[in-house]
């Protein structure tokens, strides 16, 4: 599985629900993608030849940081298509999707997080992407919506980092239209346009926040040796490359009280522990490791912090966290608790610095075959049987009677030729998705950082990395962090060596053996200009970008029959484990996903319940993990048209963690609908009470070792259940034993209570004599009490309950006789 799945393209476009832009460029409502030299007025015969990168004298910012973060959620909207998975075209069809199937909600909401920093006249922001890749028409649009809505100029300042889950938005990528069954679908500029607004107001925000700061960077080979959070998938070019063995931690926090503000993780792993079936918006493995991080530093430290995954070689990177089975979402927490940890323990490596230098640039460069091989000793190997050379590009490449794992080397390759695929397709040539591509290169002190426009494997990440240990700058090897997934993407990236080898990451490039070698030399280009003072300017252009801006209009709202009704109630008693369902009635997906809180009752009155991370005024809700929220609608979604009103049913699962307190509690419904007016309304909807109590079969076991009494709760495994919408074939999603309930047994067996319990000592009468605290014992696995004596005489047992009860749920287990 990768970000593009089926070996040729196929799949016809759906008509565009409002009229696209003259020229068929661009569209709203599955509106049209194709695009390319606009009206012909590219020459080819000059493309790419000849062209000068322009470079100006321009210093590093230099003195105090600034920085500022900022967060939103990209809402998808539910019934969009994913990006990531080709051929996923068999399942629910919306007006917001086209070729790929559309979505029927969401395993936790899409996070874009920025850091926008400033020292002395330089600044850049830093933004982790939720979505599959990073494309240089969301890099574009970004810069564009800066301006436009904000009025600051950011224009090659921005660095998008693509955290390359299988599972988030699609139809930003404006490739050709009969290609958008590759696993991107074709591109909506309201999709699009959308989206990068939404990141544009993210860093407007960080930027209005900066503020004194430290940052530092830390990092450490061979933090994974086990394979607990991440493996190699590619087997062609083994043994000759395994994993990428590095962990980078970048820190950034105030500076006035030492608060901490983002953490940037940076590492390779794939987003693909759900497959091609699932139907659910989620950030997989990238996501998950985020979500456990961010929960483990607020446990540990007391303050809260926006974690940022950052790709590194993710091209050649598989997520683990499967050694025992669980299903997908419970290995998911699994694989986050493994890595959280180990980014903690880098973490509290960092040397913190609040005077340094800052430097960014970047450029869009004109690709052609004799530029990306120029002066290369492997400049014939990306040509065909009469050695004529992929002027254009090469995809699907392979060389008859040789296969995967041996080497192509010095053979003709037989390629699905760029240009002729797409003058069949009728676009010109060149065209924005194959023929440019945009770069960045970025120091922040003297860590430096170049992007690659897609995919890299190891080799290509090794490759940059070897070469930056030879480079000497101010008496040091150079120290280079590899953004994958960044700024642009033209699909995976290898060395040389590695894509002779062939298969499926060497099949899925455009630009042959040579191309990630480009990308690397001309990051390094950059360098070596900025290290010579040319630090200008902010973004260079062989030429203006072949992606035009499209005119588009807002698809319809639809409005809600019957909202704010609730068809579904929750049981009055839930035990610990199971799942709760409530569903209720709200408006248009496009009006915003429903955000569904938990909140106990406290002195007669329903309170909110701190979120896990810690951040301020976010509560525990259906934003992250703990919860599945499902779009049901009626009638059901059946095509690329909208009607004028529908019931816009959701369903919300929460299964009541192993650890959860007894107490009573209830769900708050929050969203929205048109009202009569035709403006969006809010909805506001309590579920009926409900108690949480014990598990049925949850178990007691206790070992006494002189004062040291040992003890553990159980509660019984949980299947995994599914659900679907009807009619069949609109929907699956999961609605039950979803959640991980210990990370060192099988799901199926009984797991351990992992919380503070309270004990008491009760004698052979059953009168309590005493009343412990247990804290849990990672160490030793189990909760800890200290007797203040010896024990009742006689027969004497222990009644056990999670501390943080409301009203005690408590489980009991008999002592042996003592004298």
């Amino acid at each position: 599985p990768c970000s593009v799945g089926p070996r040729a393209p196929g799949g016809a476009p759906h008509p565009p629900v409002a009229r696209p832009p003259p020229g068929g460029q661009g569209g709203a409502g599955g509106g049209s993608g194709e695009s390319g030299a606009g009206g012909g007025s590219i020459d080819p015969k000059t493309w790419g030849r000849n062209k000068t990168r322009k470079d100006e004298a321009l210093p590093a910012g230099t003195g105090p940081l600034q920085a500022g973060v900022a967060m939103r959620y990209l809402d998808g909207p539910t019934g969009v298509s994913m990006a990531g998975y080709g051929g996923r075209t068999d399942g629910r069809k919306t007006h917001w999707s086209n070729t790929l199937k559309g979505t029927a909600g969401f395993y936790g909401m899409q996070t874009i997080k920025v850091v926008a920093l400033e020292v002395g006249t330089q600044r850049m922001a830093l933004v982790k992407s939720p979505q599959m890749s990073s494309e240089s028409y969301l890099t574009d649009a970004i810069a564009r919506h800066l301006k436009k809505d904000h009025n600051l100029d950011f224009e090659g300042r921005v660095i998008t980092m693509a955290g390359h889950s299988h599972h988030t938005t699609a139809r930003y990528w404006p490739i050709p239209d009969a290609l958008g069954n590759v696993g991107v679908d074709t591109f909506d500029a309201e999709v699009a346009e959308t989206t990068a607004a939404l990141y544009a107001d993210a860093i407007a925000e960080a930027w209005s926040k900066r503020e004194p700061a430290e940052w530092g960077h830390a990092f450490q080979d061979d933090w994974d040796p086990n394979d607990e959070v991440y493996r190699d998938r590619r087997v062609e070019n083994n043994p000759t490359y395994g994993k990428d063995p590095r962990l980078d931690v970048i820190g950034f926090r105030r500076k006035s009280d030492g608060k901490p503000l983002a953490t940037m993780i940076h590492f390779p792993v794939h987003g693909t522990v759900f497959g091609s079936d699932n139907d659910m918006f989620t950030e997989d493995a990238p996501g998950y490791v985020e979500h456990k991080f961010e929960e483990a530093f607020f446990a540990q430290k007391g303050v809260p912090v926006y974690g940022m995954f950052a790709q590194s070689s993710g091209g050649d990177a598989s997520p683990a966290g499967d050694s025992l089975g669980h299903p997908p979402l419970a290995r998911l927490e699994r694989l986050g608790e493994a890595a959280a940890p180990k980014i903690l323990a880098v973490y509290d490596q960092i040397q913190w610095t609040s005077e340094t230098e800052l430097a960014i640039r970047s450029e869009r460069i004109e690709m052609i075959h004799e530029r990306v091989y120029a002066n290369r000793p492997w400049g014939e190997e990306f040509s065909n049987g009469d050695k004529t050379p992929y002027t254009w590009g090469g995809w699907q490449c392979k060389v008859p009677g040789v296969k995967a794992g041996n080497s192509m080397e010095g053979k003709p390759k037989l390629c699905a030729d760029i240009k002729k695929l797409l003058e069949l397709l009728k676009l010109d040539v060149p065209h924005n998705a194959v023929h440019e591509v945009y770069l960045t290169a970025a120091r922040l002190g003297d860590l430096w950082m170049i992007t690659m426009p897609g995919e890299p494997n190891w080799s290509i990440v090794k490759y940059a990395r070897e070469a930056a240990a030879k480079k000497i700058w101010k008496g040091a090897p150079l120290n280079l962090m590899v953004l994958g997934y960044s700024q642009d993407h033209l699909l995976y990236l290898s060395a040389p060596d590695d894509w002779y080898m062939g298969g499926y990451e060497a099949e899925m490039s455009l630009w042959g053996p040579g191309g990630g070698v480009f990308f690397v030399d001309e990051g390094f280009s950059m360098i070596d200009a900025m290290i010579a003072g040319n630090n200008g300017p902010p973004l260079h252009e062989d030429s203006p970008t072949l992606a035009p801006v499209p005119i588009w209009s807002p698809r319809p709202r639809e409005k809600s029959i019957a909202p704010g009704v609730v068809s579904v109630q929750p049981p009055a008693q839930v035990a610990r484990t199971q799942t709760v369902q409530f569903a209720a009635n709200c408006g248009d997906p496009a009006l915003g996903s429903p955000l569904v809180e938990v909140h106990r009752e406290d002195k007669g009155t329903f309170v909110p319940i701190p979120a896990r991370h810690g951040w301020e005024g976010v509560h525990y809700d259906n934003s992250r993990y703990e919860m599945i929220s499902v779009y049901d609608p009626d009638p059901p979604p059946t095509g690329n048209a909208s009607v004028p009103e529908r019931t816009h049913l959701w369903r919300f699962y929460w299964q009541v963690p192993a650890d959860w307190p007894a107490g009573t509690y209830r769900m708050h419904l929050r969203c929205k609908s048109l009202g009569s007016s035709g403006d969006p309304e809010p909805i506001l909807v309590d579920s009926s009470p409900f108690t949480v109590g014990l598990a049925e079969g949850t178990s007691l076991s206790a070992e006494l070792s002189g004062t040291n009494l040992a003890v553990a709760m159980r509660v019984p495994g949980v299947e995994q259940s599914e659900s679907s919408s009807k009619p069949p074939g609109k929907g699956k999603w999961i609605s039950g034993g979803y959640r991980l309930l210990d990370r060192d047994v099988k799901h199926s067996e009984p797991a351990l209570v992992r919380a503070p319990l309270t004990l008491e000592i009760l004698d052979a009468q059953n009168n309590v004599v005493a009343t412990l605290p247990a804290p849990f014992d990672p160490v030793v696995g189990k909760n800890v009490a200290q007797l203040s004596g010896a024990p009742p005489s006689g027969t004497w047992s222990i009644r056990a309950w999670i501390s943080s009860d409301a009203s005690p749920a408590k489980v009991t287990v008999t002592m042996p006789a003592t004298p």
